[in-house]
């Protein structure tokens, strides 16, 4: 549903969709969040935005709290090459939707 909408709205094409954090580690627990990787080929501040609102009406429906995180692909690439950054680490543990 995420997925759909935002692309609708944006009209961004979701190269990749994954979940990571706790709840791609296991280690969650009842209060956890779910954090989403969202890479388009072209992040803005409007994108972030937008996906901020899908995924706070998306999750009151399921009764979850999504978190997204939008990087533009190229970016993304950049960021994840430096071993010790955020990017990489989420890379490690991510699990694609």
């Amino acid at each position: 549903r995420f997925r759909e909408r935002f692309e609708a709205e944006t009209g961004a094409r979701i190269l990749r969709l994954a979940v990571f954090g706790t709840r791609a580690r296991g280690t969650w627990d009842r209060d956890s969040d779910f954090d989403l990787l969202v890479l388009v080929d072209e992040a803005s501040p409007e994108r972030r935005r937008s996906a901020s609102e899908i995924a706070y009406d998306a999750g009151m429906d399921d009764g979850v709290v999504l978190s997204p995180k939008v990087f533009g692909a190229e970016d993304w690439r950049r960021r994840a090459s430096e071993p010790a950054s955020f990017a990489a680490e989420v890379e490690r543990e991510a699990i694609s939707l």
